[in-house]
């Protein structure tokens, strides 16, 4: 039997349950509503924005950018804006939820008792379908250089430029702050992290993807990719859905972003690095790249002042740094990933066509349907890029080619080849540069030492291992020959890119000789010749089965 205070029992834990479902678990009422109305009732966005203007008392007032082209229309909440938040005006399908995000962000801002503190706001959706010489700037047009939105928003000093991407219901947001080898500034990342965490959204972050985004691997977003190539501070949003599938509120998010972006200042850092944890993301920005890099160089040249990389014997200690046998090894090496890169992909795409011509297989590289077949695919052509790089190893080692070194000059002749990728990534690259330094500093410390060599090596790789991360290479983006992914374009990278990737990995092949050898010789493959030509064989027979059985998956 039930006595009042049983009942006020259970009411209070039940409150208490309650109380602990954070506030992205609340459906979104207006969000899911704009949704369906413009799905089942035909309201159009331009109607539902006018009628949010309307109802706002004046806090929410039309804008005219005379010379923006690509504007559809737009509007403005307080003075001076600092934050644009952007939605494509065509009602295509899939774009339904992005006009319903956006439009319930408007809303929450229009309704405002007082307006945000940071600064004002502006809403506008943009057609990237007109043609920027349909409308022409006058001489007196005080906002827009040239006709584009893109040109307006940096005149008007906008500090960042949110991009609404939502091809589902919004039960979880990402950041994507990457598209065709640019990023979104640190600053307006840091900003939009804390505005999410400040309103309780649920989100997430595609680090890696990003990294492939920014190295010109993977397009990024098609909606980010304009902005930033025009140079604006410009993040997109994109929705995921949760784990309830309840609609965030986006109108929560949307209060909290203004005042987030203002305090995070104005300093444009684009080469910072983040690399992803179990819980969270490290990132390293651009004043720390720089700091680690004087500071591990400058470890460095105390170290190989006190004789390392260490050699067992006194002589090879006190040895010139760069010496003919180093220079041979370094460029041999960078031959040899060459070689065995392009050999890798040669194979495979001869394997490929023969499957296709003999055994009745597509031999069309479509893509690849699942998250693992990308990772078998790339794991089966590591596999013959390294057996050939024994194979070249070998072969060379067979005609007399190579030097008799030991793995002193292998472990030295690694420091450079990694010193060289250094500098390269400094100019084109500098999100990889702490990865590298920190390898550096593990070659030159430990590459001679055959008790610290293997363990370094593998601790190095497993730094590397969130690269190899399912979801971000099977990550599919727009490209100008169609849709692609991640892995794809690795799989099927031109000339340009097999360079890329073989300067890269040039090191950890002498890194790996090393490791591999006693200290007087290296081993070169010399008597496994024939074992390593038939494992290349095999591996690129068995990455052109997967992927085309694939491909008709």
């Amino acid at each position: 039997m039930f006595r009042p205070n049983s009942v006020l029992v259970l009411a209070i834990m039940f409150s208490s349950v309650l109380s602990l479902v954070p506030a992205y678990a609340q459906e979104d009422f207006a969000t899911a509503d704009w949704y369906h109305g413009a799905l089942d009732r035909g309201e159009s966005l331009r109607e539902n924005a006018s009628a949010i203007a309307a109802a706002s008392g004046g806090v929410a007032r039309a804008v005219s950018l005379p010379g923006a082209a690509d504007m559809a229309f737009g509007y403005a909440t307080g003075d001076e804006p600092v934050v644009a938040f952007l939605v494509r005006a065509i009602e295509v399908e899939g774009s339904y939820w992005s006009q319903a995000v956006w439009l319930a962000m408007m809303h929450a801002l229009a309704g405002a008792k007082d307006t945000p503190a940071g600064g004002g706001t502006l809403f506008i959706a943009y057609d990237d379908a007109m043609p920027a010489w349909a409308v022409v700037p006058e001489p007196g047009d005080p906002v827009a250089r040239q006709a584009s939105l893109s040109a307006a928003l940096l005149d008007m000093g906008v500090r960042a430029v949110v991009v609404i991407d939502c091809m589902e219901r919004p039960s979880r947001l990402t950041l994507v702050a990457a598209a065709a080898s640019r990023q979104t500034p640190l600053r307006v990342v840091k900003a939009l992290r804390a505005a999410v965490r400040e309103a309780g959204v649920s989100y997430s972050e595609q680090p890696i993807v990003d990294f492939y985004a920014a190295a010109g691997i993977h397009a990024g977003s098609v909606a980010l990719e304009p902005w930033l190539m025009a140079g604006v501070p410009a993040i997109a949003l994109e929705s995921t859905r949760g784990d309830d599938g309840a609609t965030i509120d986006v109108g929560v998010l949307a209060l909290a972003i203004p005042a987030r972006v203002v305090a995070a200042g104005s300093d444009d850092d684009v080469h910072y690095f983040r690399y992803p944890l179990p819980k969270g993301v490290v990132t390293i920005g651009d004043d720390g790249i720089v700091a680690l890099l004087i500071g591990v160089v400058a470890s460095l040249g105390v170290l190989l002042a006190l004789g390392y990389p260490p050699g067992g014997r006194r002589i090879e200690r006190e040895a010139p740094l760069l010496t003919l046998p180093v220079l041979r090894e370094t460029l041999a090496a960078l031959a040899q990933s060459l070689a065995a890169f392009a050999g890798a992909a040669a194979l495979a795409g001869a394997a490929i066509s023969a499957l296709g011509y003999f055994g009745g297989f597509d031999s069309t590289l479509e893509l690849l349907p699942g998250d693992w077949f990308v990772v078998l695919a790339i794991s089966l052509r590591l596999a013959a890029t390294l057996a050939l790089y024994y194979t070249v190893s070998g072969l060379g080692s067979r005609l007399g080619i190579h030097g008799n070194h030991g793995r002193v000059d292998a472990a030295k002749a690694a420091m450079w080849a990694l010193a060289i990728n250094v500098g390269l990534a400094v100019v084109y690259l500098p999100t990889a540069v702490p990865y590298l330094v920190v390898v550096l500093a593990l070659v030159t410390c430990t590459a001679a030492v055959s008790a610290a060599s293997g363990p370094s090596l593998l601790f190095a790789s497993a730094l590397a291992l969130p690269l190899a991360d399912p979801r971000a290479l099977a990550a599919v983006s727009m490209l100008p020959n169609g849709y692609t992914s991640v892995g794809e374009s690795i799989l099927n990278a031109g000339f340009p890119g097999i360079i890329a990737m073989a300067a890269f990995a040039a090191p950890f092949g002498l890194w790996l000789v090393a490791a591999s050898s006693p200290i007087a010789y290296l081993r070169r493959g010399r008597k496994t010749f024939g074992f390593w030509l038939a494992g290349a064989l095999i591996f690129a027979l068995a990455e052109a089965v997967i992927r085309s059985w694939a491909g008709l998956a």
